[in-house]
């Protein structure tokens, strides 16, 4: 059948998604405090094998008859294997307050997430290995809006955030998976940076509704 394409070893896709999400609002004498916060978990474990040169016949060979892979004894064939563990969360707290012709919002917020990701070839052993992947904000922004009159607002804002990024990992040969780990080999390429920034947002503002009167 030249429309099936055979492979090597069985496939196997183990995707998990685990969340929680929480909103509290706090009435006060001054305004109103309100906390979102948030945490989110996703695992995956993907395993696949080789399949034939192109025309994926049960032969192994392809168009220019050259054998790479022939999947029905596994000769010259790869497995591939993905692994991913990711965790983040966030928080947010802002304080809101108005008055006749005012009002404003101000707050922190914080997202930190952290990965660690393996993709594996098997033969050669060779091994994309993030052991750590991690990406960090925090901010603190407020924002006021005046009333001039019943259809024009002057607006102003601030935001400054603090960004981190980093990540830990390797390019190995000749290593040997154990479950979702790359064990020994030889480092062909180290893949490490940090980084971390400050920036500042602002607006200033003049709003006005169209479409009704005064």
């Amino acid at each position: 059948d030249a429309f099936r394409f055979p492979v090597s070893h069985e496939g196997d896709n183990d995707h998990r998604n685990y969340g929680l999400t929480f909103t509290g609002e706090w009435q006060l004498p001054l305004g109103q405090l309100t906390y979102i916060g948030s945490w989110r978990r996703d695992d995956a474990a993907i395993v696949a094998g080789s399949v034939d040169d192109v025309g994926g016949n049960f032969s192994g060979t392809g168009s220019d008859a050259l054998i790479y892979c022939n999947a029905l004894t596994g000769f010259g064939c790869a497995l591939l294997g993905f692994f991913s563990d990711e965790d983040s969360h966030s928080h947010e707290l802002r304080f809101s307050a108005s008055g006749v012709r005012w009002n404003a919002i101000g707050g922190l917020y914080l997202f930190d997430e952290s990965n660690r990701s393996l993709f594996h070839v098997n033969p050669p052993g060779l091994a994309f290995d993030q052991q750590r992947t991690r990406s960090r904000s925090q901010a603190l922004f407020g924002q006021f809006s005046y009333e001039l009159t019943p259809l024009t607002r002057l607006t102003v804002g601030l935001r400054r955030t603090h960004d981190e990024k980093s990540r830990i990992g390797a390019t190995r040969f000749a290593t040997t998976l154990v479950g979702d780990q790359a064990i020994g080999g030889v480092v062909v390429g180290l893949n490490d940076a940090d980084y971390s920034w400050n920036h500042t947002d602002w607006k200033v503002g003049l709003e006005r509704d169209l479409g009704r009167a005064e």
